[in-house]
């Protein structure tokens, strides 16, 4: 049996053969792209850094199997490095903006920190401290680099720290993030200003409780991370 197919006003016969070949080549130049995919991480961490979601990072940490954290950081590692190998058809682009570096980075370095993978903390500290230093004072982008800040065990940005604890006030949420950094920070010097900063409280304040918090993950801090430098 013959199929007739319209070419320019004409009509084609082509045989069941023909046909089956033209299908299959339509076929397949619709799907010649690469998925996007990581090695070996958790399938919704995978999903959030194929879609460079600051947010859906985030989330997909908080669910992430503990089984799949090693794995995770060393996937992590390479994208903050820049390479793209360690997946197939990552936007690496977009995974190398602020907003993303700011979603990931924080987990790539408390798992420096606790051994569970080597890496440099020094560049993400220069991050970080560039980041919430160019930032708008109090935005979204600030208070998450701060945050970063302390995670990367960025001694130095005690200063600056100290600075906008003493220029913001509770609640808002710089203060209280650059309150929690410094209890985050191995160096001595961070654990000196919160002991400052308690003695120079009035009773009533509320930023008591938040410094009482921090000194206690400083004190903790030599058990763990302060040992991975």
């Amino acid at each position: 049996m013959n199929v007739a197919v319209p070419v320019t006003g004409q009509r084609l016969a082509l045989g069941p053969l023909a046909l089956m070949l033209t299908l299959i080549l339509v076929g397949c130049g619709t799907n010649s792209a690469p998925s996007c995919s990581v090695l070996d991480v958790y399938k919704a961490v995978e999903e959030a850094l194929c879609h460079a979601n600051p947010d859906e990072i985030r989330k997909a940490f908080a669910t992430t199997d503990p089984s799949h954290f090693q794995s995770t950081a060393i996937a992590l590692r390479a994208i903050w490095d820049g390479n793209g190998a360690v997946g197939q058809a990552l936007p690496m682009k977009r995974l190398q903006s602020v907003p993303v570096k700011l979603a990931f980075a924080p987990f790539l370095a408390q798992s420096i920190r606790n051994g569970r993978v080597e890496g440099d903390l020094q560049s993400i500290r220069d991050f970080a401290d560039h980041t919430a230093n160019a930032a708008t004072d109090g935005s979204l982008e600030q208070v998450q680099a701060i945050g970063l800040v302390g995670a990367a065990d960025s001694n130095q940005s005690v200063p600056f720290l100290v600075g906008m604890i003493k220029k913001t006030a509770y609640p808002a949420a710089a203060h209280i993030e650059s309150i929690r950094a410094l209890g985050l920070i191995c160096d001595p010097s961070a654990s000196n200003e919160l002991r400052q900063l308690q003695g120079d409280l009035q009773r009533d304040s509320p930023d008591l409780e938040i410094v009482a918090k921090a000194i206690q993950e400083r004190e903790s801090l030599n058990q763990s991370w302060c040992r991975q430098r």
